[in-house]
């Protein structure tokens, strides 16, 4: 789902998956170094570089996913009421255009005219797509903090000058390189390589992340922010139960607020409030 039958986006991702167990030995070998010098290594110089590379292409690759996702579900779901005959008309309208689009129609990427056929025909195909949108937003927004920090050498979301961009620290558990991200009113976020890649490596197949309904996502989007993504709010449960929570975002729920630790169902959510 996340990358589809599209061989070119997943040749994308194989390259990215190569350079990461390439800098998973480095970064075995960088913290050995580590311990016997006492010190940073000078390698750690190759190691910054080529992470840095690395998170480029990363979010170059879920950028395109996610804009070409976005596209292909909003497709589906516009035909989705349409009556058959009509439906079977703009999917196939939305075919040629797609060819149409393409550097050379006739050797388009026949896997992008599949995408937007199967949402137009398959409810079960726009759901999961749904599904893996919203559990690539935190990831996706970390990763595009963290790019905006290495390319730009700016806070994301603004066009404040940067905090020592570029300059990356050594976690000591594994290797691997992080930085510390600003993310504007004295908020900073630390970010690491490792990190970024197994939370990608998760997100597509990981039921365990809440995802609030469509509908409260919507309600959401309204309330005020409590800090970089992060709204504090109450929600409303079918049996009328209320209690707070932290949300990134718009979409996903990141924690909920009690002692002792209670467990929603984020479908039973009818309704959101500003806290």
């Amino acid at each position: 789902m996340l990358l589809g039958d599209d061989p070119y986006l997943r040749m994308q991702a194989f390259n990215l998956g190569v350079v990461s167990q390439i800098l998973d030995d480095m970064e075995q070998q960088l913290l050995i170094e580590y311990i016997e010098q006492e010190s940073t290594p000078s390698t750690s110089i190759v190691v910054s570089a080529i992470s840095q590379l690395w998170v480029f292409g990363l979010y170059e690759l879920l950028r395109t996913w996610r804009q070409r996702a976005n596209e292909v579900l909003k497709f589906g779901n516009m035909v989705a009421a349409l009556s058959a005959e009509l439906r079977e008309k703009k999917i196939a309208e939305r075919a040629e255009r797609a060819r149409q689009d393409s550097a050379d129609p006739a050797f388009a990427n026949p896997a992008i005219i599949r995408a937007f056929e199967q949402s137009g025909r398959d409810e079960s195909f726009r759901h999961n797509l749904r599904a893996t949108i919203d559990r690539s937003e935190v990831p996706f927004r970390r990763v595009e903090a963290i790019r905006v920090h290495l390319a730009k050498h700016e806070v994301p979301k603004t066009k404040l000058y940067g905090m020592a961009p570029g300059y990356a620290r050594m976690d000591e558990s594994n290797g691997s390189l992080f930085w510390e991200v600003p993310l504007g009113n004295r908020e900073v976020d630390h970010i690491s390589r490792r990190s970024l890649a197994e939370a990608c490596q998760r997100f597509p197949t990981d039921d365990s992340v809440m995802i609030l309904p469509e509908e409260i996502q919507q309600r959401i989007m309204k309330l005020p922010k409590l800090a970089y993504g992060v709204k504090h709010v109450r929600v409303v449960l079918e049996d009328g139960t209320e209690c707070e929570a932290f949300v990134a975002w718009d979409r996903q729920v990141m924690k909920i607020v009690g002692e002792p630790p209670i467990a929603i169902d984020v479908d039973c959510i009818i309704d959101v409030k500003a806290v």
